[in-house]
């Protein structure tokens, strides 16, 4: 590994954690918000008006919600970790979803593979 990918390492991990801090600190009502701001400027975005297929992932407890509502006319693509494998599931809606590793939200294990393609992550 050189050092200049190194250094960036270093830093990626010192924002994260930062905003891991940050987003500890926040009252409830302000991540819903925060999750209401993305999907407004998601919604703004052509790229994914344009998007048939959209993959996402289910937050951990400190990270805004931003699958709420649900994305309409879209294909959606979620990960699921089984023992140490990723793979990628075409989901319905939230009631294809159920707690997973460390709680997060994952589709069940009867969702359809999906191929790991997708026009907006």
């Amino acid at each position: 590994m050189n050092a200049a990918f190194s250094m960036i390492a270093e830093q990626k991990q010192s924002l994260r954690g930062r905003a891991r801090g940050l987003l500890a600190e926040m009252p409830p009502v302000r991540s819903r918000l925060a999750g209401v701001s993305i999907l407004g400027h998601m919604a703004l975005w052509l790229e994914w008006h344009r998007a048939q297929t959209v993959c996402l992932f289910s937050p951990v407890s400190d990270e805004p919600e931003f699958r709420n509502p649900w994305p309409d006319g879209k294909n959606v693509l979620m990960p699921r970790v089984a023992e140490k494998e990723l793979r990628i599931h075409a989901v319905a809606g939230p009631s294809d979803l159920a707690p997973g590793k460390f709680g997060i939200l994952q589709p069940l294990p009867n969702t359809p593979s999906a191929p790991e393609a997708a026009d907006f992550i």
